[in-house]
Parts: C-alpha cells; sequence; structure tokens
C-alpha cells in the first residue's frame, strides 16, 4: 500500500533565524519549569486518591492533557513573553516552499515504517501488550474519541512547537544537528510517560527534527504528526 512519496525535488535545509531569541539556557530552565511542575502534580494527585476514588477515571490521557497545557504555557512563556520573540521564530511561516511539502507523505510513511518494525519485534518478544494506551481499549466510550481528538488535534500542534520549535531550535544555536537533535527526541520520548513506546518514539523524534531541520517549518512537521496519529488512531478504530 502506498502511504507516500519521497520528494522529487530536494529542498536545501532551512536555517534557523539568526538572532533566534533564545538558546541552550531558555530550554535548560523551560526543561526545570515543567518537572517541578508534573511532579507537583504527581503529589497532588496522589492527594486526591486519597478521598476520591479514581479507579474509573483517565488517568493516562487527563495527564496527558495536562501536559500538553504545560508545555504550550512554558514555550509561549520562555520565548514570546520573556524573550520578546515572535510565533514565526518557531517555525509557524507563513509561505513555504513548494518543495517542503513532499516531506509530508514523506514523513508519514518514515514513522509508520518505524511504528511497524518496532510492532513486529514487540510481538514477537512477547511486549506488545503494553503497546496500546488506554484510551484505546473501548472505542465506544466517550474516552477513546476524546482520546482520539487529542492526538490528532491537539498533540501535533503543542508537541511539534515545544519539542522542535522550541527546544530543537534553540539547542541548535550551540549544538550541531545531532546533538540538538538527540536532545530534543530524548525529552520528546520521556514526555510520553510510555516506556514499552520509548524505541519508536525516540526514533519518531529523531525523524521529525530532520524535517525541521530541512523544511524549517513547522506546520510540515504539524502535518506529519497529524497524519501519522490519525492513521494510527483509524487502525485502532478500523483495524
Amino acid at each position: 500500500m502506498a502511504i507516500g512519496s519521497i520528494p522529487t525535488r530536494k529542498a536545501p535545509p532551512a536555517k534557523a533565524p539568526p538572532r533566534l531569541p533564545w538558546g541552550t539556557r531558555e530550554v535548560a530552565k523551560a526543561v526545570s519549569v515543567i518537572i517541578v511542575g508534573m511532579l507537583a502534580l504527581v503529589v497532588l494527585a496522589a492527594s486526591v486518591a486519597k478521598n476520591v476514588d479514581l479507579s474509573k477515571a483517565p488517568l493516562g490521557l487527563i495527564l496527558s492533557g495536562v501536559i500538553q497545557i504545560v508545555l504550550i504555557f512554558t514555550t509561549w512563556r520562555f520565548t514570546v513573553a520573556d524573550r520578546r520573540g515572535r510565533w514565526r521564530d518557531l517555525g509557524f511561516r507563513k509561505k513555504l516552499r513548494r518543495a517542503t511539502w513532499g516531506y509530508v507523505p514523506m514523513g508519514i510513511a518514515c514513522c509508520l515504517v518505524i511504528a511497524m518494525i518496532y510492532g513486529l519485534i514487540a510481538q514477537a518478544t512477547g511486549i506488545d501488550d503494553r503497546l496500546k494506551p488506554e484510551f484505546l481499549d473501548d472505542p465506544a466510550h466517550a474516552y477513546f474519541f476524546a482520546g482520539g481528538l487529542l492526538a490528532i488535534a491537539v498533540a501535533p500542534v503543542v508537541e511539534e512547537t515545544f519539542f522542535r520549535g522550541f527546544v530543537f531550535a534553540g539547542l541548535s544555536r550551540e549544538m550541531k544537528f545531532w546533538s540538538a537533535a538527540f536532545f530534543s527526541a530524548m525529552l520528546f520520548t520521556l514526555a510520553h510517560l510510555e516506556p514499552a513506546l520509548f524505541v519508536p518514539i525516540f526514533l519518531i523524534g529523531l525523524l521529525m527534527a530532520y524535517v525541521y531541520k530541512r523544511t524549517g517549518s513547522l506546520w510540515i512537521n504539524i502535518l506529519v504528526h497529524m497524519g501519522y496519529n490519525a492513521t494510527i488512531f483509524a487502525i485502532a478504530v478500523f483495524g
């Protein structure tokens, strides 16, 4: 089944803005704030659990939603609000070169190949039962569609803005490509809180950093991310 095609015109790599108003220091501060915030959230959740029955609550889905809010707020705080940056600096550019659009089908196809290969390996080693997020357990449940909306419409925008537009771009000011890609992909992986999926998520994080480096546009990354998540969700519904 043909999922995508490799671009026929090779787009030259897009360089980050020469005066990007944030760098490694701001990225480190932002990550520290997020870690402290998440630890506080865990403590709060544990406290609430003592008095409220949370056995039927979609904790993973709720936590994922909170993480999205924290990520986009932190991005705004350390770029637009604090550093007088612009959303354009993160990669939200109005004009895109025609050659960059080819990275959308190519990126989606590569993500699916990574997921497929890892899925086969996981199945062969007996860990495939831990690969599916909890909201996919019951397609008839309201949480299923709420999780799908979060995964397809919200997460791609927020995560690409933070991990590629903010973290990767900021680290790239003082690091070579592979170093910045490695650290941004590692943070991207840890934020998903899915140990069984760390390997494919990390590889996809590296791929998304490459796509951002080549195109300089978050719109392309967001479309790739949306396309991949939508495909996985569709497989869960109709597969």
